[in-house]
């Protein structure tokens, strides 16, 4: 009944065609048109359904389009089908939508990509299943357990660490996890700040590669009100900066946030410079400039006197001191008094470090005495050796010695 919600009427090649012979299991295909205006199809088995067959359908050959109602796993033939929509070959390359609007495209291979909007969230899985990318504006976890991170990320592999790397925001976040699917927790965050800096959080920035330079800071502001490079520490006297050879055990150039400057030749520090007092700079070291002599010392600051501790039992230590001075020498200033009981040879506790020690023994230095010396006495002298020992030599009387000379180092 055209023009009164009737269907027009078939054609001849719209007509019913004679039944095909029955292929293997399910009903005989039947070549036939249908035209109308209402289909209703319900059920839960393998009988009900809507499928489309490239060929004609039976076991071997499945849908290539199928609408079915969750639950149903098979057209009428026994062959694979997904609930609700399956677009292609269930078991090889298709596209499959649940009855949640979940979408998943599914390779020849095996990959798969899943939209879920109800979450929403993108997942990317390698033909073995593992989760190999997501796209999610909240973490979770999919349906087989494999965790998720928040934003754009990618999963692989370090070591025996499994990586999660993340665009969140103005933030590139790095999660790790222990075993693949996690659960993941966060590690490093790399991201803008809100004045405008490139931030590293929770871990630190290595700069790798063979070319000239790594790295290099150009500041393009004349008298800048800031130095173009800060290294801000959490107290007075953190480390701040470290030089090394590869393979050294320890820095042989090292910088604090107070300016002190170590140095040493890879195994352990000997050198420093930092400032000792208002308008000073100070060195417990050696310091020899090339260009200073001893004509003209004001070159290199003179040193601070350094204690050469106790003297034996029987000695009383009025004076027992030494110093660099700038003309490359080790000043000893000593004065000790005996009582008599003394040791013919007695040295000072604590020995001279080894930028203050001589480079030959020096065993004849002279030293005063408040007593005549007399026959049969052992003159009063100083011993320096090589190994920094400070060696009084007086006989056994009570008496005063001192001394007062530089040793040349060289």
């Amino acid at each position: 009944m055209i023009g009164r919600g009737g269907n027009p009427p078939m054609t001849p090649r719209q007509a019913l065609g004679m039944p095909q012979s029955r292929a293997g299991s399910g009903p005989a295909p039947q070549n036939t048109t249908f035209i109308g205006r209402l289909v209703l199809i319900f059920g839960t088995g393998p009988g009900s359904g809507l499928f489309v067959y490239q060929g004609a359908p039976k076991a071997g050959n499945p849908p290539v389009f199928a609408v079915v109602a969750p639950g149903v796993t098979a057209d009428p033939y026994g062959n694979l089908v997904d609930a609700v929509v399956t677009v292609g070959n269930a078991a090889g390359a298709h596209i499959r939508m649940d009855q949640f609007g979940d979408l998943v495209a599914h390779s020849a291979t095996g990959n798969e990509i899943w939209l879920l909007p109800g979450f929403p969230a993108i997942l990317e899985y390698d033909n073995l299943g593992n989760l190999v990318a997501s796209v999610s504006p909240v973490g979770g976890a999919d349906s087989s357990g494999q965790a998720f991170v928040e934003g754009a990320a990618t999963y692989g592999k370090l070591g025996a660490t499994f990586v999660a790397v993340a665009l969140a925001g103005n933030q590139v976040q790095w999660s790790t996890a222990a075993a693949v699917g996690g659960p993941y927790t966060a590690a490093q965050q790399m991201g803008l700040t809100a004045d405008g800096f490139l931030a590293v959080t929770n871990g630190g920035l290595e700069v790798i590669g063979t070319a000239v330079p790594l790295l290099r800071v150009s500041e393009s502001t004349a008298a800048p009100g800031s130095p173009p490079v800060q290294i801000i520490g959490a107290a007075a006297g953190d480390r701040a900066l470290g030089v090394e050879v590869a393979g050294d055990a320890a820095f042989r150039f090292r910088l604090n946030n107070q300016g002190r400057q170590d140095w040493g030749d890879g195994t352990v520090a000997d050198t420093n410079l930092y400032r000792g007092a208002a308008s000073q700079l100070k060195t417990d070291s050696a310091l020899v400039a090339t260009g200073g002599t001893a004509a003209n010392p004001s070159l290199v600051l003179t040193d601070t006197w350094h204690s050469l501790g106790a003297l034996g039992a029987h000695y009383t230590v009025t004076l027992g001191r030494y110093r660099l001075t700038a003309d490359n020498c080790v000043e000893l200033d000593i004065k000790v008094a005996g009582d008599g009981l003394q040791a013919t040879a007695v040295t000072f506790a604590n020995a001279l470090p080894a930028a203050y020690r001589p480079a030959t023994q020096h065993d004849s230095l002279p030293m005063g005495t408040t007593r005549q010396v007399t026959a049969g006495d052992v003159w009063p002298r100083l011993l320096v050796d090589t190994a920094g020992n400070v060696t009084v030599n007086a006989s056994a009387v009570a008496s005063t010695f001192a001394c007062c000379q530089k040793v040349p180092l060289d």
